[in-house]
């Protein structure tokens, strides 16, 4: 018998408030903060933006009230830089870029544009309490659609099995309390030991919640957050 546990819980430490304690709703963003909008598209020039090799060289704007400026958007984009600066920028703009990936889906925010000759990259522009554990949330492998309380969750699925050997059964079971969902996909089986498929397939299933999501962040065991959208 093998047990595999996915927990899509919402996390109520590591010193932010969860994004269902709080209004307006935090945007969870997951993954890299940065956007590379153009360019960037030799070997040389992605190495080089990839280890965040770039110097501020121009006069940004001063920025609206409620927004970080242009020199601490740099700081952050620059942050744990593992080479010289080689991509200068001559410009920044401030200006609306679509972040593709949020626990909600794609969402344009505010953004501080740097321009170099290579190419330009985003950064947020929002105050960091705007977000919800800015640069450390990464994503999970499974995803979600919540149509009320009814949440369709596709997970890895399990190996097909070896010849002769039943499938591989693969049940969730839901845990709730007021702030987080805990979904534990239980495998029951083994598929034989035989040579599998390394592909990856997903499997769909579908939980009644005792209340519509809402707020709340479907995370998995390690902390990542899934991409959730509307059935």
């Amino acid at each position: 018998m093998r047990w595999l546990l996915i927990a899509l819980t919402l996390i109520a430490g590591c010193g932010a408030r969860p994004p269902a304690a709080a209004q307006p709703r935090p945007v969870v963003l997951i993954g890299d903060p940065a956007v590379w909008v153009t360019g960037f598209d030799t070997d040389e020039t992605k190495l080089a933006a990839g280890a965040r090799a770039f110097t501020l060289d121009a006069a940004p704007p001063s920025p609206p009230d409620g927004l970080i400026t242009a020199r601490a958007a740099f700081d952050a984009l620059t942050r744990g830089a593992t080479g010289p600066g080689s991509l200068r920028i001559t410009r920044v703009d401030l200006g609306a870029v679509t972040f593709p990936v949020t626990d909600r889906g794609p969402m344009s925010l505010p953004a501080w544009l740097f321009h170099t000759a290579e190419g330009t990259v985003a950064w947020p522009a929002d105050r960091p309490d705007r977000f919800w554990r800015l640069g450390e949330v990464e994503r999970a492998d499974l995803t979600a659609r919540a149509d009320g309380t009814r949440l369709r969750v596709q997970v890895p699925a399990p190996p097909g099995p070896c010849p002769g050997h039943p499938p591989v059964r693969q049940d969730l079971v839901v845990t709730e309390t007021d702030d987080r969902v805990v979904i534990t996909v239980r495998e029951t089986g083994s598929p034989g030991d035989c040579a599998l498929r390394a592909d990856l397939r997903f499997a769909a299933h579908e939980v009644v919640l005792r209340a519509p999501l809402g707020d709340r962040v479907l995370l998995d065991d390690r902390g990542r957050a899934a991409v959730v959208g509307a059935a």
